[in-house]
């Protein structure tokens, strides 16, 4: 009878824990970037530097949410970077990854009672550098970008994850893009045409 007790008290823990979680993540992937074509660059290999440490305390908070703008940034280099050349390097530099979280004023007394309006700001941003280096020449070009979204009052976990997942996808959507162009136009002859 011990025995059947301590398994259901252990399976009450896990319940409750399981409540508490994120949702899955299938409910709120990691975005993907491979419906654009790659960016070519003359070099041999590419890797990722995650420079970015997350404080893991307030104000900070992309350490909970269901994808950082971090794992979005790595994600984009992998798909949409490719390695053309046959010698060099390139390095891309992920140094800001940051979610911010901010209480927002709201109205007190009767009228707040009946009004919803945003209680809290989040404020995501990044900054990424690729560093390319071939025996006779280097080349280098960092972008930043940043993009807020609210949530309104007694909004749910599930609702707060949604509005997280969808800040850092539209802040890599816009770092993406930026980082492409800058890439094409500022990169010293890095970028190369055609197929591979």
């Amino acid at each position: 009878m011990t025995a059947i007790r301590a398994a259901l008290a252990t399976l009450a823990v896990l319940v409750l824990a399981a409540c508490t979680m994120n949702p899955p993540s299938d409910e709120f992937p990691v975005p993907r970037y491979t419906d654009q074509p790659p960016v070519r660059l003359d070099v041999a290999d590419i890797r990722i530097e995650q420079r970015y440490q997350p404080p893991m305390e307030a104000p900070n908070v992309e350490h909970e949410a269901p994808v950082s703008p971090a794992a979005a940034a790595e994600q984009w280099a992998n798909d949409r970077l490719r390695a053309a050349g046959t010698q060099g390097s390139a390095t891309v530099v992920i140094s800001d990854a940051a979610i911010v979280r901010e209480k927002l004023k709201t109205k007190e007394g009767i009228s707040g009672f009946f009004t919803s309006e945003p209680a809290v700001r989040y404020t995501g941003s990044l900054a990424i550098a690729v560093k390319m280096k071939r025996p006779n020449r280097d080349g280098s070009v960092r972008i930043t970008a940043s993009r807020s979204t609210a949530t309104q009052e007694g909004a749910s976990l599930h609702e707060r994850d949604s509005a997280l997942h969808g800040l850092v996808t539209k802040l890599m959507d816009d770092a993406g893009a930026q980082l492409a162009e800058t890439l094409t136009a500022n990169a010293g002859g890095f970028v190369v045409s055609g197929a591979r």
